[in-house]
C-alpha cells in the first residue's frame, strides 16, 4: 500500500488526501497490527486530527513493515500538514516546525515526520506555556480594570494621593537638609 501511494504521489494533485475510507478499510482488512488508535484519530471531525491520524497510521505502517524511504508520499503528506501544525498555540513553535519540515520530508521517513509534527513533549510544553500566558493575560486585564474603575480612576482621589506623596517627600527632604546642616555645624 505505502509503496503504491509513494509511486502515485508525483502524479496526483497534492491537495487531495492520500487516505480515504476505502483505503482505510483496505488497511484495516489487511494489516494485522492493532491500528484502532489511528483509526479513532481519523474519525475525528477536525481536519487537523484527521491529518495527524493519517500521518500516524502511515508512520506506524512504515515503521512496522520496514518499508524503504517514501519520498513521494512523505512530500505529499507533508504538503497537507499546515492545519496540524497550526494546532500549536506558540507561533515560535509553529515556525520551528515549519522550518524543519522540508528537511524531514526529504528523509522520506514518515515516523520522523510524525515525531516532528506531533511530538508529545512539544505538545505538553506548548499547552503549559499557553496556560501560563492565559493566566498572565487575565492578571493584566484585572489590573487594567482595577486602574480604570478603582479609587485611582477618580481625579479628586488621585489629586489627594499626589498631595500626600508630595507632602511626605517634602518632609523627608526637609529632614535630610536639617540633618546635613547640623552635621556641617558640628564639624
Amino acid at each position: 500500500m505505502l509503496p503504491g501511494l509513494d509511486n502515485v504521489a508525483n502524479n496526483v494533485d497534492k491537495k487531495l488526501k492520500p487516505l480515504d475510507r476505502h483505503i482505510a478499510a483496505f488497511i484495516t482488512a489487511r494489516f494485522r497490527e492493532n491500528i484502532d488508535p489511528h483509526l479513532a484519530a481519523l474519525a475525528e471531525p477536525k481536519e487537523s486530527s484527521f491529518l495527524i491520524g493519517m500521518l500516524s497510521l502511515f508512520a506506524y505502517m512504515q515503521w512496522k513493515l520496514n518499508n524503504e524511504d517514501l519520498y513521494g508520499l512523505s512530500s505529499w503528506v507533508g504538503s497537507l500538514l499546515a492545519p496540524a501544525i497550526n494546532t500549536y498555540y506558540s507561533r515560535s513553535t509553529r515556525r520551528e516546525i515549519e522550518d524543519e519540515l522540508p528537511r524531514v520530508i526529504r528523509t522520506g521517513r514518515l515516523p520522523e515526520l510524525f515525531e516532528l509534527v506531533d511530538n508529545a513533549e512539544n505538545r505538553r510544553e506548548d499547552t503549559e506555556q499557553y496556560a501560563v500566558a492565559r493566566f498572565e493575560y487575565a492578571k493584566a486585564e484585572d489590573e487594567i480594570q482595577e486602574i480604570e474603575t478603582g479609587d485611582m480612576s477618580d481625579p479628586e482621589t488621585t489629586a489627594a494621593a499626589g498631595a500626600k506623596v508630595a507632602a511626605m517627600t517634602s518632609v523627608v527632604i526637609s529632614m535630610c537638609f536639617v540633618a546635613v546642616m547640623i552635621v556641617a555645624e558640628v564639624w
